[in-house]
């Protein structure tokens, strides 16, 4: 009898070659031989990955260099995406170019495409820092959608210094102190405080000379101080400082003014007031001057921090605290002082990239890794802050880094290489106090022979999944759950080449959006798209809201019939919510017409076509899905349904607006049927049958291979491996699938017949979710190994797999 063993996961992803023989991994038994066009589930299934959307075709030239896609977050509700091109920055939101006037919003940008792969960024609110060894470093400034700028940062702080300053002396007809021979010289400088603490550089220092000397008059001598206001915003106060008195008319020294008072007022009267040598003068400071311009930015401990410029690899430099553009220093250091520093090792590896963590700044170099923080550990473990007087700088690993930046995932810092093929992680060890990590590429290691990785991006919602760009075109993805013990590498493709990814937040998913490099209409072009949501056709079970199969986008670079949602709330009258029904749809606004009749109306999964116009707030329609009804109600009543949750679409046959498509061959969803693929002509496609759902693209193949199958068991049968071998029968377990095809090989994979894709009366076949025997060719052989494959634009999902395996 066939023994049946069931693979209950494919956390593993798909393995190497290289580990085939390792069947005592326990990895080995949730792995796969080949997931094409599948990405792992970080609760253990595989599914198909979803297709594209064209957002918008790039004005760079598709047969040069890429343009490169980078995201900008506000807040959770405010993203976008910027396309970085040929000598211009263009704007996305929410899978659309920004328009302005009716064509694309760009600004204009110094940054050639050759230097793209080196940019990198950091942003605070509307505030995106650029830095890039070969250009001064620039702050992307947003307004509004169509209101950005880019502006050099000048490195000087905000606060403009005040000016004119003068000083009077007033004091008495006495006579100078013992062995004053001639007058005193006082020399001031004055600063200007802002509303958020930023110091200005000091006013040109002034002087004056007194008959007597101020500290001996007993109050009866003073200097009277003076000055201008800065332009613009009034600052908070102003700082008076002061140099040591320089009696008998000797010239004042070129030395330190320490703060004498505050004024807020542009007056100030000194009474003998005593220096404070330990609180002085900024000096104004800008390290990049002269071409010596960053590579890495990073925020951290209120400063914004610089490293890895061409003259200085291995400097790092930090802000004043809350000046992020200020690197003024004190003459006597003081706490919030700027900082400058530089990593003492043995090589000179260049920094790469600075990653602010609770420890510290885990420090990225071309070498290893480094932990830059305030030394003494405080309350909790945690080290003090970092100041000029109190840094710290550990190795924690000597792996270096590619130029590629870090993905962090909870706590663990994930990066590439130096030579760009190996993925390590850095996780604090608390036992050992430091950041250790290990190889993630390992067991998938074919993915990264002689490739390297040239972009990636992290889109933790829904699916913890990290998609990441090879040299030579190809997508990976990473599923990576720590906590769950999910490790597992997928390989992906298209009609085309990736070349750019960033992940932005839109409403409750990480969406992902890529650079795709296309040979359309003749010539090679650059499509920015955006990958869709998966979440499109989850249906609510406690609702009895069914899986959508019309919301399925498997197809690249494709287009859908556009959907209107009326602008008002829907309610359904009951009285047999059956299909074939015909029930009376309200609104309470006015959104119905004559011209609405035979439109379909959608709402929670359910589907009725309009056969009778009321009033402006009613129809008649009967139902073809039924809809969704209210729980524990015995009269059946339908859910309601708000603004903006329905739809209401006329069916068409002509689907215009492909032209960007033309020549190719397109598969076609309409209606949650799968139609006969077809090539576009004259940028538009026929349907064989009117639809009012229709999604077109360019098709994609999905495929899945278990590894050769070995209990690995002793006694005295040992291990199966070598022996003939084959599966009778595979049952799959599957959540919202449709269009599988099984077989021993690709060459023998057949549709399954009850989740195949023809048209039938009455509707579209559902997606299924349960378990489903499969009857494969009984043929013999040594691996014992199945495909599944999908290639009808429709989702599947493999939960697990249990093959009947029967050995000669």
């Amino acid at each position: 009898m066939p023994a049946s063993l069931f693979q209950t996961s494919f956390a593993a992803g798909e393995l190497s070659p290289s580990t085939y023989a390792r069947v005592d991994l326990a990895k080995y038994k949730v792995g796969a031989a080949t997931l094409r066009n599948f990405y792992v589930d970080y609760r253990g299934g595989a599914s198909t990955r979803c297709g594209t959307r064209c957002a918008a075709i790039s004005a760079t030239p598709g047969s040069g260099l890429p343009p490169r896609i980078i995201r900008f977050a506000f807040s959770t509700l405010q993203t976008y995406v910027l396309e970085f091109g040929s000598g211009y920055i263009a704007f996305y939101k929410n899978g659309a170019a920004i328009l302005s006037g009716g064509v694309p919003y760009f600004i204009d940008s110094p940054y050639a495409l050759a230097d793209l792969p080196l940019l990198k960024f950091v942003q605070s609110a509307d505030v995106l820092t650029l830095v890039h060894p070969s250009y001064q470093t620039r702050q992307l400034n947003r307004f509004s959608d169509t209101d950005w700028t880019l502006p050099v940062i000048s490195f000087v702080p905000v606060q403009q210094p005040p000016s004119g300053g003068t000083a009077t002396p007033e004091h008495s007809t006495e006579t100078p102190a013992s062995g004053d021979t001639a007058s005193t010289t006082y020399a001031y400088q004055i600063t200007a405080v802002a509303a958020s603490g930023e110091e200005s550089e000091p006013c040109a220092a002034f002087a004056t000379s007194a008959s007597s000397r101020i500290m001996s008059q007993d109050g009866q001598a003073y200097v009277d101080l003076t000055w201008t206001a800065p332009a613009g915003a009034a600052p908070q106060f102003y700082n008076i400082y002061r140099q040591p008195e320089v009696p008998n008319g000797a010239a004042p020294p070129g030395g330190i003014f320490g703060l004498i008072g505050a004024s807020t007022s542009t007056g100030y009267c000194d009474r003998n007031g005593i220096p404070d040598f330990t609180t002085t003068a900024p000096k104004p400071t800008n390290p990049f001057a002269f071409g010596n311009n960053p590579g890495v930015t990073t925020y951290f401990g209120q400063r914004q921090w610089f490293a890895g410029s061409s003259s200085d690899p291995e400097t790092f430099w930090s802000s004043k605290i809350g000046a992020f553009a200020n690197m003024d220093v004190s003459q006597v250091v003081q706490a919030s002082d700027a900082i400058t520093a530089t990593i003492a090792s043995t090589q000179v590896n260049a920094i790469k990239h600075m990653v602010p963590m609770n420890s510290g700044i885990v420090t990225l170099s071309s070498g290893g890794a480094w932990l830059i923080s305030g030394g003494s550990v405080g309350q909790g473990g945690i080290p003090g802050a970092i100041t000029p007087s109190s840094l710290d700088a550990q190795p924690q690993a000597y792996n270096g880094c590619s130029d590629l930046p870090p993905i962090v995932v909870n706590y663990d810092v994930l990066f590439v290489q130096a030579k760009g093929s190996i993925v390590r992680d850095l996780s604090y060890n608390f036992y050992v106090n430091i950041y250790t990590g290990t190889d993630m590429t390992v067991l998938s290691n074919h993915l990264f022979a002689n490739r390297t990785l040239v972009q990636w991006a992290y889109a933790e919602e829904p699916y913890k999944l990290i998609w990441a760009i090879r040299d030579d075109g190809i997508l990976l993805c990473f599923s990576y759950m720590k906590e769950q013990d999910v490790y597992a590498w997928t390989r992906h493709d298209t009609n085309g080449l990736f070349k750019s990814v960033c992940t932005v937040s839109e409403g409750t998913v990480d969406a992902t959006y890529f650079v795709v490099q296309r040979y359309l209409n003749g010539a090679w072009t650059y499509c920015i798209e955006r990958m869709a949501d998966r979440s499109m056709i989850d249906g609510n079970a406690a609702l009895g809201i069914p899986a959508n199969i019309e919301n399925s986008w498997c197809v690249d670079c494709g287009l859908a019939l556009p959907q209107p949602q009326p602008a008002a709330d829907l309610a359904i009258a009951p009285g047999g919510n059956v299909a074939g029904a015909s029930l009376v749809f309200s609104t309470d606004a006015a959104v119905f017409s004559a011209a609405n009749v035979g439109s379909v109306i959608r709402a929670n999964g359910g589907h009725a076509v309009i056969t009778a116009f009321e009033p402006s707030t009613s129809v008649v329609a009967t139902v073809t899905v039924p809809f969704p009804v209210l729980p524990n109600d015995p009269t059946f009543t339908t859910l309601p349904t708000a603004s903006g949750a329905w739809t209401m679409t006329a069916p068409v046959t002509v689907v215009s607006g492909l032209s960007y498509l033309n020549g190719k061959t397109v598969s076609i969803l309409a209606d949650g049927n799968v139609m006969a693929r077809q090539v576009v002509e004259g940028g538009q496609i026929t349907l064989q049958t009117a639809a009012s759902s229709v999604i077109v693209g360019l098709p994609f193949t999905a495929q899945f291979q278990t590894l050769a199958v070995d209990t690995g068991e002793g006694g005295p049968g040992g291990s199966i491996a070598g022996k003939m071998k084959k599966i009778d029968a595979v049952t799959v377990r599957v959540k919202d699938t449709r269009g599988v095809q099984a077989g021993r090989t690709i060459a023998t994979c057949v549709p399954v017949k009850e989740w195949n894709s023809n048209v039938y009366l009455g509707g579209p076949l559902p997606l299924v979710t349960g378990d489903q025997r499969l009857i494969l060719d009984p043929q013999y052989d040594t691996a014992g190994q199945f495909w599944i494959q999908v290639t009808d634009p429709v989702p599947a999902t493999i939960l697990g797999v249990v093959p009947e395996l029967t050995v000669a």
